[in-house]
């Protein structure tokens, strides 16, 4: 049949496309903007009395989840809790699923999912599809479920990479000329920009980057202006580094992988980002299995990875995905870029915190993590540099004594005296001005 008979027969509306999702059904969504599939996943909502035991799978996802309003019906599988999925989360009617962003495609193989929803571009005149602005795991969810259900948006803008999908691999096309969400992106404070300025001294002309969702590596972009020739290999990109290759500062002439190309696997922000990528060579889309494998990331010379963290214990321990025992988002590419940075002729890798939470209250550099409330994310065998607005220690490398005496510099004053106290009596830790203390 031909492809465009096939499409014209595929063409439902979102009621129709939702009447055959049945009870019991697993269905993995699409990542970030692509996963807000609203007219989909609303007719689906309305559906709540007819369909019970529904599990609905998803990473990071900016749709308006209307389905957490019936718990008896559906149920949240995330494995990255954006902030209007915590409380479902947190409150027993959701889970949350702990997997690096790389591992996701194979955890979603793993559960035989019946269904997948997603946004996708419209057919080209050759008969294909795109997915867009999250190129990560579309196609495996494409290839992997029973049935795919996908709403065809004009407004996806076209990228190259690992990104087309035949018409004919598709089971149901819902028509939509909605928006795609917008993500803004928040200002830099002064102590991001504290923090940011802290790292900007470990970066050179030439380096390639990594940065991960949050105000730091927000601000850090801010600093790049007096950068040259840096590139892009990174699981996320958004305005900052669109604003960056507009000025040149970003080109990828130096990179030894992938050169002159800005490497992603998913993109957020604003409609003059979705625009400026549409149809933009400079750009390559990768799928995250292989985008954000360690040994791919380490391709890379000079490879700086920059992420956030929720706290850091003294033996250099990060947790950057859970506060007092309930979810914030997830692991994402953290270690992944971590160790490939670590991996990385030349590489770097940093993570990044304000040194206090709660209005200065309490520290985010602690004693030791609580391992039944504050899982370790990144291990402190994979931590390079931790920054805070008070400074930069090295770790990697350093005995455990020198590495508290540095976490302790970095501290907020008014708790150093604690965590040394702390630390004595945890670690019977004596700051010590040895030759091998300082290695």
């Amino acid at each position: 049949m031909d492809w465009k008979e096939y499409y014209k027969q595929r063409t439902v509306s979102a009621q129709e496309a939702a009447k055959h999702i049945k009870p019991g059904f697993k269905i993995g969504m699409g990542h970030a903007v692509m996963g807000a599939t609203e007219r989909i996943i609303q007719a689906l909502a309305d559906r709540h009395e007819e369909l019970r035991d529904v599990m609905i799978s998803h990473s990071l996802n900016y749709s308006k989840a209307p389905f957490l309003n019936y718990p008896e019906s559906f149920y949240n599988n995330s494995m990255f809790g954006a902030a209007h999925f915590r409380p479902a989360i947190n409150d027993g009617r959701g889970y949350s699923t702990a997997r690096h962003f790389s591992q996701i495609p194979s955890y979603q193989r793993e559960l035989n999912l019946d269904a997948t929803l997603m946004i996708v571009s419209t057919p080209n005149k050759h008969g294909y599809v795109n997915v867009g602005l999250s190129i990560d795991y579309a196609r495996n969810l494409i290839k992997s479920a029973k049935l795919s259900i996908v709403e065809a948006n004009p407004n996806v803008p076209i990228i190259y990479g690992d990104t087309w999908v035949k018409v004919t691999d598709i089971d149901y096309f819902v028509e939509s000329n909605d928006p795609l969400p917008v993500v803004v992106q928040g200002i830099p404070g002064e102590l991001e920009k504290k923090i940011a300025a802290n790292i900007v001294e470990y970066i050179n002309d030439g380096d390639c980057l990594q940065l991960g969702i949050g105000g730091v590596p927000d601000a850090v972009l801010s600093f790049m202006v007096d950068k040259n020739d840096l590139g892009i290999h990174s699981e996320m990109i958004s305005d900052g580094v669109m604003q960056l290759c507009k000025s040149g500062n970003i080109n990828g002439k130096r990179k030894n992988f992938y050169p002159n190309l800005v490497v992603f696997t998913f993109a957020a922000g604003s409609t003059e980002l979705y625009e400026w990528m549409d149809n933009n060579p400079l750009l390559l889309g990768l799928e995250v299995e292989y985008c954000n494998d360690s040994y791919t990331i380490s391709q890379n010379d000079n490879m700086v990875a920059i992420n956030g963290a929720v706290c850091v214990d003294l033996m250099g321990q990060v947790s950057a995905d859970t506060i007092a025992g309930k979810n914030q988002s997830g692991v994402g590419g953290q270690v992944d870029f971590v160790r490939g940075a670590n991996m990385s002729k030349g590489g770097r890798s940093f993570i990044c915190m304000p040194s206090t939470a709660q209005g200065g209250k309490v520290s985010r550099i602690v004693p030791s993590m609580d391992s039944a409330t504050q899982p370790v994310t990144t291990s402190y065998y994979d931590v390079d540099f931790v920054a805070t607005e008070y400074g930069v220690a090295k770790l990697r490398g350093k005995t455990h004594t020198y590495r508290r005496d540095a976490l302790i510099e970095i501290a907020a004053p008014e708790f150093r005296d604690w965590l040394r106290d702390e630390a004595k009596r945890l670690y019977k830790y004596v700051t010590s001005k040895t030759r091998i203390h300082n290695l």
